[in-house]
C-alpha cells in the first residue's frame, strides 16, 4: 500500500528524504512521492526466502541479490522499491543510490497492491532504459544483454512498432485506461479491477495511464496517443484544464467516460454511480424545505 506525500519533490529531495527516514521506503513517480506502508506476516515470510533461494542459486556468480532496501532506476524521474531485485552488472555494486541494470525484479503480490504491479508498474519495468537501447539498436548494449533481451522479446511475441521505446503483442488488442489524479483511493482499484476482468475474458489487455494532472505528462500522452493505437479508450476523473475529449474525437479513437460527479452532453458516452447526483438532490430538496416562507410547514 503507498501513501502519497504532500509535497512535490526534485530528485535530490527526494534522495535526502529517504536517507533521513531510513525506516520507510519511497517511490519516486514524476515529482510525486509516495510511502509504501503496510505488509503482513506472509509478504515478509516470502521476501527472505526469496532472497535466500536467489543467493544460494546465484552463489560464485558474479551476480548480486538485493533486497527493498535499495531501488531500482526506472527513469529519471521515476524509483521504484522492489521486494527482491537481482543485478549482475559491475555499476550496480558499492555505494550506488539506485539499481540500474536489472536482471531480475521480484513483487510479491497482495490484494491490495495486486493489480497496480500487474498493470502500470510492470509496464514502468518493461520501459527500462536497457530494453529501449536494444529496441533502438543502441551501441552501449553488451552483445549478452542484447541477445537475451531479444531473446524475451521473440519468446513473448513482442514486435517493434518503430516508435521509440513502444512496443506492443502483436495479437492483443490493448484498451487504454486514463487515470487524470494519484491512484490514492480503493474507488480507482475496484475500477481498474473491474475493467481488467472482463478485458481478460474478451482476450484484450488492459494499458494503464496515469497523469496525475502534470502537464508535462498529459502532453506526452496526447502527442502518443495515436502511435499507441488502443483499440479503445476509457477516461476517469477529467478535471482539469486539458481537453481528453477533443483529443480523442480527433484521434476518431472511441472512448466511455467513467465518472460520478458530471453531466455531460447527450453525444459523450459515460457512465457513473447515481451517489453523488442523488445526494446532491436529496441535499437540495431538503434546503428548499429549509427556506423561510416553507418553515411553518415542518
Amino acid at each position: 500500500m503507498a501513501i502519497e506525500h504532500s509535497q512535490i519533490m526534485t530528485v535530490e529531495e527526494y534522495f535526502q528524504l529517504e536517507e533521513s527516514d531510513p525506516g520507510t521506503h519511497y517511490e519516486y513517480v514524476d515529482g510525486h512521492v509516495y510511502a509504501m506502508v503496510g505488509g503482513t506476516a506472509n509478504h515478509d515470510t516470502i521476501k527472505p526466502n526469496m532472497q535466500r533461494i536467489l543467493w544460494s542459486l546465484l552463489r560464485g556468480s558474479t551476480c548480486r541479490v538485493y533486497s527493498s532496501d535499495m531501488k531500482v532506476f526506472i527513469s529519471e524521474t521515476r524509483y521504484f522499491h522492489h521486494d527482491v531485485i537481482v543485478t549482475c552488472g559491475p555499476r550496480d555494486r558499492g555505494t550506488v543510490q539506485a539499481i540500474q541494470s536489472p536482471r531480475l525484479v521480484v513483487e510479491v503480490l497482495s490484494p491490495s497492491t495486486e493489480l497496480i504491479d500487474r498493470t502500470w508498474k510492470l509496464q514502468n519495468y518493461r520501459t527500462h532504459p536497457t530494453v529501449s537501447r536494444v529496441l533502438n539498436q543502441r551501441p552501449d548494449v553488451s552483445a549478452e544483454t542484447r541477445e537475451r533481451v531479444l531473446r524475451v522479446i521473440a519468446e513473448r511475441g513482442y514486435v517493434s512498432n518503430r516508435v521509440p521505446q513502444v512496443t506492443k503483442r502483436a495479437e492483443t488488442k490493448l484498451i487504454e485506461l486514463v487515470i487524470t489524479t494519484p491512484l490514492d483511493s480503493e474507488y480507482y482499484l475496484e475500477i481498474i479491477r473491474g475493467v481488467d476482468e472482463t478485458l481478460n475474458q474478451t482476450g484484450r489487455r488492459l494499458v494503464l495511464s496515469v497523469t496525475y494532472n502534470d502537464t508535462r505528462l498529459v502532453q506526452d500522452w496526447n502527442e502518443h496517443l495515436v502511435e499507441r493505437s488502443p483499440e479503445g479508450v476509457l477516461l476517469i476523473a477529467i478535471r482539469e484544464q486539458f481537453d481528453y475529449i477533443t483529443a480523442l474525437q480527433k484521434a476518431a479513437l472511441p472512448f466511455v467516460v467513467i465518472d460520478d460527479s458530471m453531466t455531460f452532453q447527450p453525444d459523450i458516452p459515460s457512465v457513473g454511480a447515481t451517489n453523488w447526483g442523488g445526494g446532491l438532490s436529496a441535499t437540495e430538496y431538503l434546503l428548499s424545505w429549509a427556506s423561510p416562507h416553507r418553515r411553518n410547514q415542518w
